[in-house]
């Protein structure tokens, strides 16, 4: 969805998972063309701030936002991005043709690396303990919320 706004166009791409009253409510409002008033971001996941090295996990719709800081980010940005996405099965990959080739293996100890988690809760949890058990420090796991309903 794009928009003039003075000289300049913003495009707006809403990346909805369906799970409850608020989200089929909010879906069924969104019109192309339509006036909206965006707000935000809200939590806690902000890559921007972690260190040189991070690894981001994403599960679901929980791509969109690291799908876009990676639009954002500025060329030179001096992070070293490892990214994991994380679907049942192929078709429920979203945003795939823009992602292919982003996710690398990390190879080698974890301890350094900030972790940025995005998803349903279970898999957020079993990750975080994953990390957890390889020495990852608390203080290095970052979780990101994704239970509007």
């Amino acid at each position: 969805m794009s928009r003039c706004v003075g000289a300049t166009e913003i495009e707006l791409r809403f990346t909805m998972n369906v799970l409850g009253d608020y989200t089929c409510r909010e879906r069924s409002n969104l019109v192309e063309g339509a006036d909206v008033e965006a707000e935000g971001p809200y939590g806690r996941l902000n890559p921007l701030n972690g260190s040189e090295k991070q690894v981001w996990f994403a599960g679901g719709t929980g791509i969109a936002p690291f799908l876009s800081l990676l639009q954002t980010m500025a060329p030179g940005h001096g992070k070293v991005i490892r990214l994991y996405y994380c679907v049942r099965t192929a078709a429920e990959a979203l945003f795939s043709d823009e992602l292919e080739g982003l996710a690398s293996d990390l190879g080698g100890e974890l301890g350094n690396w900030s972790s940025f988690l995005c998803g349903p809760r279970p898999m957020v949890a079993a990750v975080s303990e994953g990390l957890k058990k390889q020495c990852v420090s608390a203080r290095r796991i970052h979780n990101g919320e994704l239970e509007l309903r």
